[in-house]
């Protein structure tokens, strides 16, 4: 009776845990995934911004537009960014996305030779931030 008794104590108490362990590792499973795609993202959306600017750069020619980054709005308002904070690429992410909304503010009121420098300015963070976050979706 004693023995029937621990048995079923035992195997109640590892089917909890085994719940337990499958519920962290689906959790972890599901942050990671969305983790990934907020990489992607983010990396989709500079690397569409970088060859454009690159070609302004190049062509030595001041943008009349506002450089749109819906991606990157979206996780400000969302608050999605503070989840990158503490990873390598972040101040260089923030960085040259500080540097974008500076120049849409300003764009109208700089001459075109200043422009031109925070362009190349941006053109150089997205460089420098591109390659970390590789290695970060690769780790």
């Amino acid at each position: 009776m004693t023995a029937q008794l621990l048995i079923e104590f035992f195997s109640a108490f590892l089917g909890f845990l085994f719940a337990i362990l499958l519920a962290w590792l689906t959790n972890r499973h599901v942050q990671k995934k969305k983790y990934n795609q907020v990489l992607d993202c983010l990396q989709n959306e500079l690397a569409d911004l970088a060859k454009p600017l690159e070609k302004y750069v190049k062509s030595k020619t001041a943008l009349n537009y506002p450089i749109a980054t819906p991606v990157w709005d979206a996780m400000k308002s969302s608050g999605m960014v503070l989840d990158l904070i503490g990873k390598p690429f972040f101040d260089n992410l923030i960085g040259a996305f500080s540097q974008i909304e500076a120049y849409n503010s300003d764009r109208f009121r700089a001459d075109d030779a200043e422009l031109l420098e925070r362009l190349e300015g941006i053109v150089e963070s997205i460089g420098m931030v591109m390659p970390q976050i590789e290695a970060e979706r690769k780790s």
